[in-house]
């Protein structure tokens, strides 16, 4: 265990922070049945480091928890079949996140030819024309960068009183901007839902101030 930031984060096997691209094995080793992967709060070369271990991967979901504070993104994450590594899914968690932003990344001509709901099933719209959006994944490319200088975190900080941070994140199809005070990367299990719709469920809790 390494303290990075004044908080605890797993290292690998030679003190590489986060899920170690150079040597993620010994990082699956340390981590595996454990939640935490890292918890960074927050340094900016660490946090580009951290974002840059997913470049290229898929993401398969965005949008902010049920508990509504803080916004996650799902990446199915993958390596090279040589390295005996499986694929797994990651939770970026974006804590306290105050600003959330997301703009499609698919230009307008293309959107012209994509209306077809059909393009929303990968079986009925693989061999159509148009944006196949049943695909269901994006690809995080170009990936994501962190803003230096925001005027978005530098005011929320001076609002709030933490330290805040903002991320764009380009991919195929969406791109998010985040403006965040943490950030957690965890393993999901099996059965994962951001979302359940149960039977007779409604929302609970007394009224918001």
């Amino acid at each position: 265990m390494r303290t990075i930031g004044g908080t605890v984060a797993e290292v690998c096997g030679a003190g590489h922070p986060g899920v170690c691209g150079r040597c993620r094995s010994a990082v699956g080793m340390m981590v595996a049945g454990t939640s935490l992967l890292y918890n960074c709060a927050m340094d900016d070369a660490a946090l580009q480091s951290l974002l840059d271990e997913v470049f290229d991967q898929a993401l398969v979901y965005h949008g902010f928890t049920d508990y509504m504070r803080d916004y996650e993104i799902i990446i199915y994450a993958t390596a090279a079949p040589s390295t005996g590594i499986q694929p797994t899914y990651l939770r970026y968690l974006f804590r306290y996140c105050v600003e959330a932003g997301c703009r499609t990344a698919v230009d307008a001509e293309v959107w012209k030819t994509s209306l077809d709901d059909r393009l929303i099933d990968l079986e009925m719209g693989a061999d159509r024309d148009g944006y196949v959006w049943g695909v269901k994944w994006h690809c995080l490319y170009p990936g994501a960068t962190i803003v230096h200088e925001s005027e978005s975190a530098n005011r929320w900080a001076q609002a709030v009183g933490i330290e805040f941070h903002e991320v764009r994140i380009e991919t195929n199809s969406h791109n998010l901007t985040l403006v965040f005070s943490d950030l957690q990367v965890g393993e999901l299990p099996a059965g994962y839902a951001p979302f359940v719709v149960d039977a007779g469920d409604e929302p609970s809790g007394g009224e918001q101030t």
